[in-house]
């Protein structure tokens, strides 16, 4: 009898602690796979919904976020946004003005201390 109990299990080099442990890990694996695929599938922008709850960057402007530290973060994030609409529309700033925006977003010391 001992025999046949031995014969009916199959031999492995692996304690069934680690079989288990593998089969959970490979169920998650599976999972997250599906997960990224779902992610990134390509979605037809007529039924997307998740479109709905876009914000308009222009309803940003002037307002605090959560990314801004101080009150001059809020307002330079505004400027930079308005002479970008500026820009994108053709017209073209200042050479002075041009200068001190580049001066001051390379050096650290005149942005953030």
């Amino acid at each position: 009898m001992r025999r046949e109990r031995q014969r009916s299990k199959p031999a492995t080099p692996f304690k069934t602690e680690v079989l288990d442990h593998f089969e959970k890990h490979s169920i998650a694996l599976k999972a997250a796979h599906v997960a990224r695929k779902e992610a990134v599938q390509l979605r037809s922008v007529v039924t997307d919904n998740s479109l709905v709850a876009a914000i308009d960057i222009r309803d940003t402007l002037g307002v605090r976020q959560p990314t801004d530290k101080w009150q001059g973060c809020t307002n330079l994030r505004t400027l930079r946004t308005l002479l970008g609409f500026v820009d994108d529309r053709g017209f073209e700033r200042y050479a002075h003005f041009l200068f001190v925006l580049r001066f001051s977003q390379s050096n650290p010391l005149a942005t953030d201390s």
